[in-house]
Order: C-alpha cells, then sequence, then structure tokens
C-alpha cells in the first residue's frame, strides 16, 4: 500500500464502453421494439426499408405485423401492408447505408400459403448481383436466406423481395454488418498502469465517425474482482467528445489495482 497522508495512490488500468447505434451481424433486427402497426422506414440504423413502387394510390406501407402462422422469433415481422385486395403488386426494399458482403434474414408470407419469391441483389452501380435467388417460402415467416458471405466482397447494396403472383412479403430475424466501422472509445490519461489520486481527470476520446451515436458510459472495479461482481458508475454522456471525458473522486476509494 502506498499512501501520501491520508490519500491513497490508485494504480490504474484504463477501460471504457461506449454503444452506437449500429446493428452487428450478431445482433439480428428481429422487429420486437416497435407497436404493431408502426410504419417503419429508417428506424433501424444502417438500413433503410420501403415498398415499391406503392401502388394502390400509394396507400402500401411497410409495418410492423404479426403472422397467424406464427414468427421466426418473438410474436412480430416486419410485413407489407394488407391495404389492397387480396394481392399486392409490390414489394420490399432494403438499401444499406454502407455495402454489405453478408445479409441474413428470414421470409415468409403471413397472409397465404407456400409461395415463390424472388430474391433481387444489387450492388451500388444498380448491377444484379449472382447472389440473387429465388426460393419457396411460407407460411408463416421462416425460411432462412442468406445473401453473399462472411468472407466475399462488400457489394450488397440493395436488396429487393418480391413474389411474382403478389403475395405480401414478410421479414424476420435481419442480421448485417450495419457498422463498417467500429465506435472509438480511447481513454488516454491515466495511461496503462499509472498512479493517480483524489480528483482525476479521465481524457480521451469517444466517437462513433459513421453511424448514430447513443451513449457512452464509464465504470470502474478491482482488477481481481470477482468475475460476478459488478461494475461500478462513475458516469455517463451521450455525444461524441475529445477532452476531459469524466473526473473521478478517488479520495474515498479503498487503494488498489483498478480496471
Amino acid at each position: 500500500m502506498k499512501l501520501i497522508g491520508s490519500t491513497a495512490i490508485i494504480p490504474f488500468v484504463a477501460a471504457f464502453q461506449i454503444s452506437s447505434g449500429a446493428w452487428g451481424q450478431c445482433t439480428p433486427i428481429d422487429f420486437e421494439n416497435f407497436a404493431v402497426g408502426t410504419v417503419i422506414t429508417t428506424q433501424y440504423p444502417g438500413v433503410t426499408f420501403s415498398v415499391v413502387p406503392n401502388s394502390c394510390g400509394g396507400s402500401v406501407d411497410l409495418v410492423i405485423g404479426t403472422s397467424a402462422n406464427g414468427t421466426s422469433s418473438g410474436t412480430q415481422a416486419l410485413v407489407i401492408e394488407t391495404g389492397c385486395p387480396d394481392f399486392s403488386p409490390d414489394y420490399l426494399r432494403m438499401v444499406f447505408d454502407n455495402d454489405q458482403s453478408l445479409v441474413e434474414f428470414i421470409l415468409g408470407e403471413p397472409v397465404a400459403l407456400s409461395a415463390v419469391y424472388d430474391i433481387r441483389v444489387y450492388n451500388s452501380g444498380g448491377a444484379l448481383l449472382p447472389s440473387s435467388q429465388t426460393l419457396t417460402s411460407g407460411p408463416g415467416i421462416h425460411t432462412f436466406v442468406r445473401v453473399g458471405s462472411s468472407g466475399g466482397p462488400a457489394n450488397i447494396a440493395r436488396i429487393e423481395i418480391q413474389n411474382p403472383i403478389s403475395f405480401f412479403e414478410a421479414i424476420d430475424d435481419l442480421s448485417f454488418g450495419a457498422d463498417i466501422t467500429p465506435p472509438i472509445a480511447e481513454i488516454d490519461s491515466p495511461t496503462f498502469l499509472s498512479c493517480a489520486c483524489g480528483v482525476i481527470n479521465i481524457v480521451g476520446t469517444v466517437d462513433e465517425p459513421d453511424g448514430t451515436y447513443e451513449r457512452d458510459w464509464l465504470h470502474y472495479r478491482p482488477v481481481n474482482a470477482d468475475p460476478i461482481d459488478p461494475w461500478i458508475l462513475i458516469g455517463t454522456a451521450s455525444s461524441p467528445f475529445t477532452g476531459t471525458l469524466y473526473t473521478w473522486d478517488t479520495s474515498l476509494i479503498t487503494h488498489g489495482t483498478y480496471f
């Protein structure tokens, strides 16, 4: 133990946590966090949803819906709104903010029995890609679709899903690498294994250059803590920043080494 007067000197190991609005390949969008009937366009970061060409007087939208035949997870999926007669010439479109190498989702049809669907995949120049495919899906939402590959080129700019007989398309559990670059979360000071005492400034950078910034947190706990021990919150903020991110009063903290 090192003491200066009654103030503990704390060896400090930097650690930080940041959250952005980006969806990762391992976090499927299950469409459970909006109310049934909500029109969906740009609420999910990294992708824009639409119905094309919006026939029936432009009254058809993509909405959060349920299926009498069930969904692949939870109770909801993204469906083409049933606003026309018992068919619709519209098709579901996904346009990605960044070109993707791999897109996965569950395809189904909430109304009819099994139907054939065209999965058309385009690059940013509008060219049809070889990963386009035709498959049979339904009833319900439970046919797995994989477009591209994890090691392939990032050239998927948009995907369009259409049933030639004009049934209503529906998707669930959409997964794609929405964020090409990860968020920035860096602590410049205190440096690794430096000693600190009293009120210290946590200096660094937090940012999400190509996505939607949501929030950052700073926590601490002893280096030798049990894995089930909780982290202790120092502070939280909701905007990108470079400089003094937080101040931390260590005067009442027991001496030791902390993350």
